[in-house]
């Protein structure tokens, strides 16, 4: 995963410069080794998805355990940054940024251009501990298949140094980004069965009723104006499958 890979290469940037950090960096590659392993997001020792298992329970399940240890660690820090990947998307930042101004504050510190209200989803990391008042967001970066961007994860890593910059962690240049903000985000299904052909890109802005792909001919149309998220390439869906994600320019 992009993700995994943009966390090691910052592994190495890190301790290139640990000695003019002003604090302490807390690096979790890998937080669920076992579903990692099998590319699964569930545990195939209880059937857990450890993304909706926090706080966790100190004598649950082995994925609420697992959860447990974790959110030990997490709720003592002052900011957590989540990298997860998100398919065939376009990088942003996921954050309960509405009504929470120490997020949004922690947001403009992050040089990725596009932030999207969360629905919250209870038992994710970053929603618990941002309703325990910590500065908390997700970024989603692009993965396309199984393969490796490297490319991509030295821009992302190169990103989280300069956001340890913004945050005054590391001496130098503070460089912020104009950032778009969205409201949440609206998955896109097909009703029907077929090959998906797409007729927009990742990042388009989309119009109401567009049509942004077609299955066998058949139209798949934007529910609503705004920015496609993410998009599929061509592949054969079945009925209900989304195939591309949605949300609305909100302003900043």
């Amino acid at each position: 995963h992009n993700s995994v890979l943009i966390s090691t290469i910052f592994c190495r940037m890190l301790r290139r410069i640990e000695e003019r950090l002003n604090g302490e960096v807390i690096v979790i590659p890998i937080a669920n080794f076992e579903a990692f392993k099998y590319r699964r997001r569930c545990s195939l020792i209880d059937g857990l998805d450890l993304n909706r298992s926090f706080p966790g329970r100190e004598n649950g399940a082995p994925t609420e355990q697992h959860a447990w240890k974790i959110w030990e660690i997490s709720i003592q820090v002052d900011y957590i940054v989540d990298l997860h990947t998100c398919g065939w998307c376009v990088p942003y930042i996921l954050a309960m940024y509405k009504e929470n101004m120490i997020v949004r504050e922690f947001v403009r510190k992050i040089p990725v251009r596009y932030v999207v209200e969360s629905a919250g989803t209870r038992g994710q990391l970053f929603v618990e501990a941002t309703r325990q008042n910590k500065k908390s967001l997700i970024i989603e970066v692009p993965q396309f298949g199984y393969g490796l961007n490297l490319k991509l994860g030295k821009k992302f890593a190169r990103k989280l140094i300069q956001t340890l910059r913004n945050l005054d962690f590391l001496e130098g240049e503070n460089k912020s980004l104009r950032q778009t903000y969205f409201s949440k985000r609206t998955d896109i299904t097909t009703q029907f069965r077929g090959l998906f052909v797409p007729k927009r890109r990742r990042g388009s802005i989309v119009r109401k009723n567009e049509i942004i792909g077609v299955v066998n001919g058949k139209a798949i149309r934007a529910p609503h104006e705004g920015i496609l998220l993410s998009i599929k390439p061509p592949i054969f869906v079945f009925c209900g499958e989304k195939v591309a994600s949605i949300a609305k320019n909100r302003g900043a």
